[in-house]
């Protein structure tokens, strides 16, 4: 009896031998799909953290812009839809005539303005971004005035400036009282300054404020400027 376990004991011995590298690719291969696993995991919970985190930012900061604008009446909304073949178009945003929302409404973040509506339905509304190229809007540079007219090469058009200005690079674009949305509400840096070719105005290239490529979510400002 003894040596037949000891024949079997040699035997095992002979086999893990002889098997020896096929054993520890198994159980490398074993361990490191248990640790890719767990490293993915972590990376999955580290993202959605940091989402969130990044949503709470946001948030924060719609909250604490809409503190130091008293005079206005805001509605939270989020981004429901954009479309990827007209990214910098338009968005579809929660709210609408459930809200009592209407064409023109403002939609700004804590950085500036993003756009205004352009048509509402039940339940959501179309927001026409700033980067359409599409929205004429009245601005005010310190003391002088312009008309966002379209949008190009990653800036903000402004014309109708008088050639008599004066208006330097980094000056601050607000909207103006002139147009119809509430006044002073962000839209940008000027970056680039021109003549036109009779010389008789400015043409203002302007950086926005907001960062176009993340939104999710924005404040309506549900009231319009006087007209």
């Amino acid at each position: 009896m003894t040596k037949k376990i000891l024949l079997q004991t040699l035997l095992i011995i002979l086999l893990l031998l002889i098997f020896k590298d096929s054993l520890i690719s198994i159980l490398s291969a074993k361990n490191y799909n248990e640790c890719s696993a767990e490293i993915l995991e972590i990376e999955l919970l580290k993202n959605t953290i940091n989402e969130k985190s990044a949503l709470y930012d946001e948030i924060s900061k719609l909250n604490d812009y809409k503190e130091n604008m008293l005079n206005e009446d805001y509605l939270i909304t989020k981004v429901l839809l954009r479309n990827q073949s007209a990214f910098y178009h338009d968005i579809i945003v929660k709210y609408g005539q459930d809200k009592e929302l209407s064409k023109n409404m403002a939609i700004v973040s804590a950085e500036g303005l993003i756009g205004v509506i352009d048509k509402t339905e039940e339940n959501h509304s179309f927001v026409k971004l700033l980067t359409s190229g599409e929205i004429s809007i009245s601005v005010r540079i310190g003391e002088a005035y312009g008309l966002i007219s379209g949008y190009k090469d990653g800036y903000i058009i402004v014309n109708k400036v008088n050639n008599f200005e004066n208006i330097i690079e980094d000056d601050e674009v607000v909207t103006s009282n002139y147009g119809n949305l509430p006044e002073n509400i962000k839209i940008g840096i000027v970056k680039k300054i021109e003549n036109d070719n009779l010389g008789i105005e400015k043409i203002l290239y302007v950086e926005s404020a907001v960062d176009f490529n993340n939104i999710r979510y924005a404040y309506i400002i549900k009231q319009l400027g006087d007209l």
